[in-house]
């Protein structure tokens, strides 16, 4: 898959923002803990997402880790000195755990290059959850501009 010039364009107030492997979040399994019910004394309901043992977030390298190869896409994005530059990328939906707070859903793009052992990038991006893999992996690999 060969990604157009069009990845230069700006993200139209979308964001993409890199991130470190330890960065956590919530997915599939590894979710809060469920809100109590609102106390019959009244008072403030909880609104911040839960965690105990059972119910901690994963880190974003866990999180590449977990997938599985096919979910991984080729994506070539400009010509280089020496050829095409191509990658591996995944994209699965997340949602931040950091701050203690409840936070939208939100892409996780990840590069893993072909033949090395770990992921090599990680990215949140808010683009619209049907943006396919491509054109997420387009937008990782440009620099942004404002």
């Amino acid at each position: 898959m060969d990604c157009k010039p069009r990845c230069y364009s700006n993200l139209g107030g979308r964001r993409m923002v890199g991130l470190r492997s330890n960065t956590k979040v919530w997915w599939g399994s590894h979710q809060p803990a469920p809100m109590p019910p609102a106390s019959p004394k009244g008072g403030r309901p909880r609104t911040r997402p839960m965690r105990d043992s059972a119910h901690a977030p994963i880190s974003v390298h866990e999180v590449a880790q977990s997938l599985p190869a096919r979910t991984y896409r080729q994506v070539s994005w400009r010509q280089g000195s020496d050829a095409t530059l191509i990658s591996r990328f995944a994209a699965v939906r997340v949602r931040a755990a950091h701050n203690r707070q409840a936070h939208d859903e939100q892409w996780l793009l990840i590069e893993w290059p072909p033949g090395e052992s770990e992921p090599r990038h990680y990215w949140f991006s808010t683009r619209p959850k049907q943006t396919p893999v491509k054109t997420l992996g387009c937008h990782g690999t440009r620099p942004m501009a404002d």
